[in-house]
């Protein structure tokens, strides 16, 4: 893939991607289809350190390579299906491969999610360059923008800048998901359009601009705000998180459908697979743990504390019962993004869990 993938950047960076001709561009698109379709794509969004079954880890190179050729093909085709899987592999596998210390390495791959790995797995010779090159690549991607307007293609922190218009954008957890805030700095005296991605992850999506709900005109995938902004407007964006479990078979299992027996599956809140992690639920791990059950209510509420960690983040935190396997007691558990492990020493993190249907 390595090869596959510097060639392709190559292409792109020098203006010779072929549009739809043939050739290269085609030939980089069906192997892409084939590594998607295949078991190397693991289900926190990247790909394994090895492919055709041959390794049991990950690489943060391997990781930051696949993220920027789903970003450059979805530049050189808009074909939102490679936004798609930059942004799954993005929110899930990429930022939990970089460690606290800022570097990207090696992760061991087990059944139930990731296992802790002899050694810390920190490849700065290797992985953390091409982790740390990655992230040109999503600020290159966030948001695309000329004199007219801008479009929001990836939902985080940070800013835009297009002509007059200055704005900076920062993502909050509501109990009913997430809440996306764009805080105008500076805007030009005519007219600009504020467009935001409407993603396959949110159930429902809701505007208001300075708090007034705010019918946004939707076209070609976009919902959109055109006027004449002031330094200080807010256009904010409630996502309602679609919930999903999906199990071994890739097959998603309606909530709805599910029964007190408990199932395998993993659990999909909006853009993030949640999981849990041994640093913050040790009991959880506690032996034998592989049995327990965690219990789901009809709606999930999203915590908004914030932690003491300094890299924690309160996005898609939720603290749901479980049966544990061993102990005849239940408990609560704090099931959070995958990708939040980054603020941990390295530690098991399971995402297939038993799963079953509260009151």
């Amino acid at each position: 893939m390595g090869k596959l993938l510097g060639l392709a950047l190559l292409m792109v960076a020098l203006g010779l991607w072929p549009r739809r001709a043939g050739g290269l561009e085609l030939h980089v698109e069906r192997a892409y289809h084939a590594l998607v379709n295949s078991p190397d794509l693991v289900i926190f969004g990247g790909v394994a350190g090895y492919f055709g079954g041959k390794g049991n880890r990950d690489e943060g190179c391997s990781e930051a390579d696949f993220l920027r050729l789903s970003l450059q093909l979805w530049h050189a085709t808009r074909n939102a299906q490679y936004l798609e899987f930059a942004e799954r592999c993005l929110f899930n596998h990429f930022f939990g491969n970089q460690f606290r210390t800022g570097d990207f390495g090696h992760h061991l791959l087990c059944r139930e999610g990731f296992a802790p790995l002899l050694g810390t797995g920190r490849a700065w010779w290797y992985c953390t360059m091409h982790g740390l090159r990655a992230f040109r690549d999503v600020l290159d991607s966030m948001v695309t923008c000329d004199e007219h307007g801008m479009k929001v293609e990836l939902f985080l922190d940070g800013e835009c800048r297009a002509g007059d218009f200055h704005a900076r954008m920062e993502g909050h957890t509501i109990e009913s998901g997430l809440m996306y805030e764009i805080r105008v700095e500076n805007a030009p005296l005519s007219e600009f359009s504020i467009s935001l991605r409407v993603p396959p992850w949110a159930s429902e999506v809701n505007a208001r601009i300075n708090g007034c709900v705010e019918p946004l005109h939707i076209r070609e995938g976009y919902q959109t705000a055109s006027r004449r902004w002031e330094k200080g407007d807010i256009l904010s964006v409630d996502f309602a998180l679609a919930t999903r479990l999906m199990g071994r078979d890739g097959e998603s299992i309606e909530l709805g459908s599910m029964g007190r027996e408990p199932i395998e599956a993993a659990l999909w809140c909006g853009p993030w697979l949640l999981g849990v992690h041994e640093a913050k639920n040790p009991l959880f791990f506690g032996e034998p743990w592989q049995e327990n059950v965690v219990v789901l209510p009809a709606a999930l509420r999203f915590s908004k504390d914030r932690g003491s960690e300094p890299l924690d983040t309160p996005l898609g935190k939720v603290k749901l019962p479980y049966l544990h396997g061993g102990f005849p007691d239940s408990g609560v558990v704090v099931l959070q993004p995958v990708s939040a492990r980054t603020q941990y020493e390295q530690s098991a993190a399971a995402v297939w869990l038993h799963y079953c249907r509260g009151e």
